[in-house]
């Protein structure tokens, strides 16, 4: 079994709960003893969805088919995250009571927004990383000062050199004796998206989850429309073919529980969205909607995938490329153009320059890009 084909089978281990034929499947490599386990443990970390792949195995029945030290690993990875999820719930709790007692009622981000919302059948499936929650703009300074009162700090790692009202959220906080930092967000994706996914538009449909008052998460068509702008649009799947398997696995759950063809029509990027589902569609090997996705782009993005896979020297030449020309094109140049008659991108630019560690910061994330395997 090849990296692409570990990728393939890792798609459908995550399908065996509602895809028949995928469970099939899965138990039959198994049984043949197809699976490079080692392989697999390490694209399941990378992606961050071992926890979720055991849950899967365990209600199956088919964690009695695995080798009994692998079954071991699994089942200690996802005890650890089962049992960090609980005390992270506990900390959500315990910043939304925080901030409600102060009339800021905050909308519930990303995984911790899934967590509440009982997307997952098991809480201990989601790998958990930052607690991410959106308050209103004229919120934002307060909910942040109250955060930094309650023994919230600045992360030295979030080293800034823009204006807080600029940034889509407060610089990371992080508490000595809580165990995730959290973000305050005035804005729910970054500004130039913003356009087709606001705050205006979150707090038309949001809704209370069922055990936690004071706070609030997104509907499920706006779960849909952020996954799709972290994963394609933010973190440039769309390009670089190179996509998280947590992203794919929360989209097909969303797909189980929303219509996501009375979704993708409304988005501005429709077709970016169509190949996105295209993907998914591929890489769990089971059906999330029902819209027409054999395009030209998609096919093209889906072979570029598999070339990611098969030649390193490609996956190496084609993160360069996107980096290149999201960086340096879109980034640096069009900045650059635009300070020449914006006083604010002036003094934007400025600022970054007389600051070492945004020096620090660039050479760093282009050494990630050239050493990446």
């Amino acid at each position: 079994m090849n990296n692409k084909d570990l990728s393939l089978f890792i798609g459908k281990c995550l399908t065996i709960d509602y895809n028949q034929e995928n469970r099939l499947y899965v138990a039959e490599q198994i049984k043949n003893e197809k699976v490079d386990w080692e392989k697999f443990v390490v694209f399941s970390s990378n992606h961050l969805i071992t926890p979720a792949i055991y849950v899967k195995f365990r209600n199956s029945g088919i964690d009695s088919l695995l080798p009994a030290e692998l079954h071991d690993y699994l089942q200690e990875i996802y005890n650890l995250s089962f049992s960090r999820n609980q005390m992270l719930l506990e900390q959500i709790t315990e910043i939304c009571d925080l901030l409600a007692a102060n009339d800021i009622y905050p909308v519930l981000l990303k995984g911790a927004g899934n967590l509440l919302d009982d997307l997952y059948q098991d809480i201990g499936e989601r790998i958990m990383g930052d607690i991410d929650i959106l308050v209103k703009e004229d919120e934002y300074h307060r909910a942040a000062e109250i955060a930094l009162n309650f023994g919230y700090q600045v992360m030295e790692s979030e080293y800034f050199y823009d204006d807080v009202d600029i940034l889509k959220h407060y610089p990371r906080l992080g508490h000595p004796e809580r165990y995730a930092a959290l973000e305050i967000h005035r804005l729910p994706v970054e500004e130039k998206y913003t356009r087709f996914f606001n705050q205006q538009m979150i707090r038309e449909k949001i809704k209370k989850p069922v055990n936690l008052s004071g706070s609030f998460v997104l509907c499920d068509e706006h779960k849909v429309i952020i996954n799709f702008i972290h994963s394609q649009l933010a973190n440039k799947g769309h390009k670089s073919a190179v996509i998280s398997m947590r992203d794919v696995y929360d989209l097909y759950l969303l797909s189980r529980r929303t219509n996501l063809d009375e979704i993708y029509r409304d988005l501005i990027p429709e077709k970016k969205v169509v190949v996105y589902f295209f993907m998914v569609e591929k890489l769990l090997g089971t059906k999330i909607s029902n819209s027409e996705k054999s395009s030209l782009s998609a096919k093209w993005l889906f072979l570029k995938y598999n070339l990611n896979f098969d030649f390193k020297y490609f996956y190496r030449i084609n993160r360069i490329v996107t980096e290149f020309n999201d960086r340096v094109i879109e980034r640096y140049f069009v900045v650059l153009f635009k300070a020449i008659y914006s006083k604010e991108t002036r003094a934007f630019v400025f600022r970054r320059m007389k600051t070492i560690p945004w020096y620090k910061s660039q050479i760093n994330s282009w050494c990630r890009t050239f050493t990446s395997k």
